[in-house]
């Protein structure tokens, strides 16, 4: 089991799902459930990691079922976390990464609730950081600020220092975003420090990818492609497909902004970031490529491409609810009118 984890945390999700794939085999004959969950619990979050989003949820959730049972709902298992509650960290990623925003919203309360009534800090934080998250990619960001907050203060009074990376760049993004870029940027260092420091590889692609995202609202440019290609690199080596799509729209953002614009490298490396979000089910991602895409032709004169793939944006953005990107598509059609 702690080879599970240990492959999981440090960039190896391939292999973390093949020793699960055995262990679960080995395990057909035994009667021990705690070993069950807390394999399946480690492959979904392989799965999870590798963009296997669906595959994540459905796996997970199964697992949470069975953990839910009363005898167990509460147990470790030997592991630093509450297994009931780690299942739902994951399945909420998962769901955020694909839009399914409501139901992400209602397992991170449900594992919250569970979380308090064992009083176990470690749990807590990871539910509320699983929940910070989700609302910066849904675009919740007040709420978002005030959860990942909240999130780092646990983990400040408990020295949970395994948490560190990936709270301070949710926190630093979500600032980011929030046109607080002067506070974002020394929490994106942060964060990749405390990664180097702690040997946190997984999730570190996504977290690169985040501080170039917030380089590039500060207008710097270099630093945020320099960012974004080392974001795609990480992503290509430990196997990260849906974050590698993730630097791909900001590598479309960066030559966007270049001046002249580069339209052929903006379409091309937008188009490659929504093939991938369309294959894996990321319903955010879709609706911000559209979204650049739509910004892109605008700014060539291409109107009638850029009114399809705002429309497109717009559709998505609404479905999810994503109010604060949905604003920002509505206000460039309305441009264009």
């Amino acid at each position: 089991m702690l080879q599970l984890s240990y492959f999981c945390l440090t960039g190896e999700p391939d292999r973390a799902i093949e020793l699960g794939t055995r262990a679960l085999a080995l395990e057909m004959d035994t009667a021990d459930p705690g070993a069950d969950i807390v394999t399946k619990n480690y492959m979904g979050i392989a799965y999870h990691i590798t963009g296997n989003y669906f595959r994540a949820i459905d796996l997970l959730k199964h697992t949470i079922a069975a953990a839910d049972e009363d005898a167990i709902r509460y147990e470790r298992f030997g592991t630093s976390t509450v297994l009931s509650v780690s299942c739902r960290n994951w399945v909420v990623q998962s769901l955020a990464q694909t839009g399914v925003f409501n139901e992400g919203i209602n397992f991170a309360q449900e594992g919250i609730q569970i979380a308090e009534k064992t009083n176990h800090r470690y749990s807590l934080a990871y539910i509320n950081c699983s929940l910070g998250f989700l609302l910066v990619l849904k675009g919740d960001l007040n709420q978002a600020i005030e959860v990942l907050q909240r999130c780092q203060k646990f983990c400040q009074d408990a020295n949970i220092r395994v948490l560190f990376p990936q709270i301070t760049s949710y926190l630093g993004f979500a600032y980011a975003l929030s046109s607080r870029v002067d506070e974002a940027l020394p929490l994106l260092q942060q964060a990749e420090s405390e990664t180097l420091s702690i040997g946190r590889i997984s999730g570190q692609s996504l977290r690169v990818n985040w501080q170039g995202e917030s380089y590039l609202m500060a207008g710097r440019l270099d630093e945020a492609a320099s960012l974004a290609r080392r974001g795609f690199e990480l992503s290509e080596k430990h196997r990260e497909r849906g974050h590698g799509a993730w630097s791909l729209k900001l590598l479309g953002e960066v030559a966007s902004c270049q001046v002249p614009v580069n339209v052929k490298d903006g379409e091309a490396y937008y188009s490659r970031a929504l093939a991938v979000a369309n294959e894996l089910g990321m319903r955010p991602l879709k609706a911000h490529c559209h979204l650049g895409l739509g910004k892109l032709h605008l700014q060539v004169s291409h109107l009638e491409k850029g009114r399809v793939e705002l429309k497109q944006a717009i559709e998505l953005y609404h479905e999810m609810e994503m109010k604060f990107w949905l604003s920002k598509a509505e206000a460039a059609l309305t441009g264009l009118s």
